[in-house]
């Protein structure tokens, strides 16, 4: 087995220190270092090296080269100095890799490299909450989509200090402008013990299972999903078919989250109430 890049575990120890995504850093980066007016071809083609870099880190002197660049970057601009002087980084370094560590006896153990999220008690938050969740979500929305709305969350997990939200909204991903493009996505929300919000997995399509998701609910370690999708005699745009679905949530560990299906009703034209 490969040994850790060590480099690349710090840069995404820092991007995660400034609560920036892979997309943040690339156009940060590409601006701050472009002697002129950048257009969105530009920004797309240099966030699609970078997530390259990070999707094939390795040992090689090349890799490990191209994060010093980066790590260099980010510790010499100005947020992160305002940053470090409050909240230590050195400090975040050492715990962040410290969970990595964690997370691989984990996975010793259990022979997976996932983890499956299990209903909790501390299911319940405040208005504030909730609105700190959804304006992080609908931020994240708009940038990889437009006319977003509709917005539901749950909570996975919550131990006090640290937890998860998964929010489901609608619009027209990727910004295609097409009736095949229009349809439900999700992504992860993560409160961090500074109590900020971040997205921990980006946005995902969801219309693979459902073209309207109308309820969304985490019970007993299930996500249960009611929604309508496109029935053999629906009409075009006018999808009416009902399913009703059920999955486990996993954690893959790797700033994804995925959605096992483990059950699947078909209610049909009916009402499902």
């Amino acid at each position: 087995m490969n040994k850790k890049n060590l480099k690349y575990e710090e840069i995404k120890a820092l991007l995660r220190f400034m609560n920036w995504s892979i997309k943040d850093f690339s156009d940060i980066y590409l601006n701050e270092n472009s002697p002129y007016d950048l257009d969105e071809s530009e920004y797309k083609k240099h966030y699609n090296k970078v997530k390259g870099q990070f999707k094939r880190a390795s040992n090689t002197e090349k890799s490990t080269a191209n994060f010093i660049i980066y790590i260099n970057f980010i510790k010499e601009f100005d947020e992160f100095v305002l940053k470090n002087r409050e909240h230590k980084f050195e400090a975040f370094l050492s715990q962040f890799l410290s969970s990595i560590k964690e997370v691989e006896i984990k996975r010793q153990l259990t022979n997976v490299g996932i983890r499956y999220y299990e209903s909790n008690a501390n299911s319940s938050w405040t208005e504030e909450e909730i609105e700190d969740v959804l304006k992080c979500a609908s931020q994240h929305a708009d940038t990889i989509g437009s006319f977003s709305h509709g917005f539901q969350v749950v909570k996975l997990c919550d131990d006090g200090l640290m937890a998860d939200y998964l929010v489901f909204w609608a619009g027209d991903i990727g910004f295609a402008g097409g009736s095949g493009t229009w349809g439900p996505a999700y992504c992860l929300v993560r409160k961090n013990h500074w109590g900020s919000y971040n997205i921990a997995a980006p946005g995902r399509e969801f219309y693979e299972h459902l073209k309207i998701v109308e309820t969304v609910v985490f019970k007993e370690s299930i996500l249960q999903i009611k929604g309508v999708t496109y029935g053999p005699t629906c009409h075009q745009r006018s999808p009416s078919y009902k399913l009703e679905l059920q999955f486990r949530v996993v954690d893959s560990f790797v700033g994804t989250v995925d959605l096992e299906l483990v059950d699947k009703k078909e209610i049909g034209y009916e009402d499902a109430s």
